[in-house]
């Protein structure tokens, strides 16, 4: 495998975690926690795989869509060495995650909503992988945001119990915090290179 291999293992890897996220329309309960495993191993392995590939020589990775989303100027997406090492430590503990997971979530049967959690599944790995694929700020703040929305959501999957929300919460707060200091970065980098 070479470098004309990696936007198909990108796209595979994004149409796994949005595959994975597609458990929200499953018909039953089984049925969506099946989706969320499979999609998250075939989006887990395609990761890992680009991860790699980027890793030991076959190069960066680039994807411009500029068309997408373009007066904010597009999405771009970069992956380089230091990305991909951790793409590959996302990829690599989503794998073991997911199927541990497919049990785990069974006790929510009945208890929980199973397509609530596959979309929020879904879409936080595919977040947290497209954040390390970011190769603009716009992109790094739409997965970002994406990444904690989801996360917060998962968090607070048993909102009932004492003390959960307020965690979320608490969580939110973190993973805005800690954009507002990326963005301060962000814009220092780009006053000194100017």
């Amino acid at each position: 495998m070479n470098a004309s291999t990696m936007p198909a293992l990108f796209w595979t890897m994004t149409a796994g975690y949005a595959g994975a996220a597609l458990g929200l329309a499953a018909p039953s309960p089984r049925a969506a926690r099946i989706v969320t495993m499979a999609g998250t191993l075939a989006g887990a392995v395609a990761s890992l795989w680009l991860a790699c590939l980027v890793l030991f020589g076959a190069g960066p990775l680039t994807i411009d869509l500029p068309a997408i989303l373009a007066p904010a100027g597009g999405l771009l997406f970069h992956l380089d060495r230091l990305g991909a090492l951790f793409l590959a430590v996302i990829g690599g503990v989503a794998i073991p995650t997911s199927v541990y997971g497919f049990g785990y979530t069974a006790a929510y049967d009945g208890h929980r909503p199973q397509g609530w959690i596959a979309l929020n599944t879904g879409a936080f790995l595919l977040s947290m992988s497209l954040v390390t694929c970011a190769g603009s700020v716009f992109t790094f703040v739409l997965a970002w945001e994406l990444m904690a929305t989801s996360s917060f959501f998962l968090v607070v999957t048993e909102h009932d119990r004492p003390g959960t929300l307020g965690a979320g919460l608490w969580y939110l707060g973190m993973t805005h915090m800690g954009l507002l200091a990326l963005l301060g970065a962000f814009f220092l980098l780009g006053a000194e290179g100017s």
